[in-house]
Parts: C-alpha cells; structure tokens; sequence
C-alpha cells in the first residue's frame, strides 16, 4: 500500500486526480445501475401481483343456433383471474334490455374462475344477432372489458306476415285475419295443436297441418274484441319438432270506439 501511493507521489498531480475522477464515476454509475435494476425487479413484482381477467373462449363468444319458440337462451361464461392478486368484479351488465346477465361470485383469487350467466329474450329477433355484456373490473390493464357474443335465431314455422293486425276494428263485431306458414326447417312438421286463452278470439282455422320442408300453409285467426283501445296476445301452435315443439305467434289491434266513423 505504502509502495503503491509512494507511486502515486512520482506521478503528475493532473494525472492522480484524472484518475480518481475516473474511479469515482465508475462506483457512481455502478450505484446507478444497481438502483436502476432494484426499481426493475420491484417494477415486474409489482405488475406479477395485480390481477389479470380472462374469459375462457375469447372475447367473442358463438352461441350457436337457437329457435324462436325457445323465448330465452342462456349460456355460461366462465372468467379466470390470471394474476396474483385477488380480481374484483365491480360491475357486470348487459348493454340492451333483451340481455341479463348474472356473476356466481364478484371476488376471484388468483388462478380461480367464476361463471357469468347471460340470458338472452329472443322476443322478435330472427336471424343472425349480436350483443354484449360489459364487465367492469380492477385489471388495471382492461377495467373495462365488453364480451360479444352471437347468435343465429331461426323460425321452425315462418310466419307472413309475421304476426296478426287487426287496424281499427269495431267492438263487439267479427273481425278476420290470415299469416301464411312455412315450414322452415329441413324436416317435415307436423301441427297437432292449437291453443290460446283469450276469450275474445271465436275461431281459429289451420288449413294443412302436416308440412313438409318448404311446404305452406294458411292460419285464420277470428277475434271479437269486447272493449275499445289496444288489444295483443299470443297463440301456441304445438309442433312434433323435437328440437322446439312449440310455435308462439302474436296478434294485436286497435278497437275503435263504436260512435267513430268509418
């Protein structure tokens, strides 16, 4: 040590401090390194312990095919905390009035899942459709998460036109309607009933009763309306389709006062 500073003494005075410059910066950018990568590692710590939600399947959900005569379809989606702190479920709505949707648990910790129930109204909706469910959480990557999904709906009996009018009908006087019926689906149908409740309806007349793929048919609906103002109700048509064995269509009108003209 004594030699090594004795060494030093033989040296420039400008050289000796150039080269404690030199050192000191090394142990300051060391230092800095050092903390640069405690922040790291707490950093990735940090992210590790959040919460992750995921849904099981994806975003966009395919429900399938569904049938009119159903009225609801239901499914079940199931969420997964990913991360390694506990997922909270603020909120989970639906974004249409057609759509209800359900949580069996709103507190999920980590590598556990819950199930969200959605209910669909299929109510007039034919077709393709697509909806989601909203789902509001503490994943501070994605508080807010929409869940889509689709369906096909499909008519076992197409109606035309799709439901029954009466348009400013008389009370206490006959009034006629007729849909025309197509069997839409790839087998054949058969109808072997035809039920109702409504005490204003006289006569409802079906016309083939066994269709086959394509095949067509006539129903006649008879109503005799008691009071004035707005009527509705709903006919079953009961079918050996086994997938959706029954039929629902809706009639509804206006009856008039019976001192207003023509």
């Amino acid at each position: 040590m004594f030699h090594r500073w004795s060494l030093f003494k033989t040296w420039p005075p400008s050289l000796v401090f150039l080269i404690i410059v030199i050192k000191a910066s090394v142990i300051i950018s060391m230092s800095k390194v050092f903390v640069l990568l405690i922040i790291c590692i707490c950093s990735v710590c940090l992210v590790c312990a959040q919460p992750k939600l995921e849904v099981a399947g994806g975003l966009n959900q395919d429900f399938g095919n569904a049938y009119s005569g159903w009225k609801k379809v239901s499914h079940v989606l199931i969420v997964r905390n990913r991360g390694l702190n506990t997922l909270e479920l603020h909120r989970v709505e639906a974004t249409c009035g057609c759509t209800a949707a359900l949580t069996s648990s709103r507190s999920i910790p980590p590598g556990d899942s819950s199930k969200i129930t959605v209910n669909f109204t299929i109510g007039s909706y034919r077709g393709k459709v697509t909806k989601n469910v909203r789902v509001v959480s503490n994943d501070p990557a994605d508080s807010t998460l929409f869940i889509n999904f689709s369906l096909n709906i499909l008519d076992v009996l197409q109606s035309e036109p799709i439901f029954f009018y009466f348009d400013s009908i008389k009370a206490d006087t006959p009034a006629t309607k007729l849909i025309h019926l197509t069997n839409a689906t790839a087998s054949p149908v058969f109808i072997f009933r035809t039920l109702y409740k409504d005490s204003s309806i006289r006569a409802l007349r079906l016309g083939r009763r066994k269709l086959r793929p394509g095949e067509k048919t006539d129903l006649t609906l008879t109503v005799v309306p008691r009071h004035e103002g707005y009527f509705q109700g709903e006919l079953v048509l009961k079918t050996d389709f086994k997938e959706a064995p029954d039929v629902y269509l809706s009639y509804m009108g206006v009856v008039r006062k019976k001192s207003d003209k023509q």
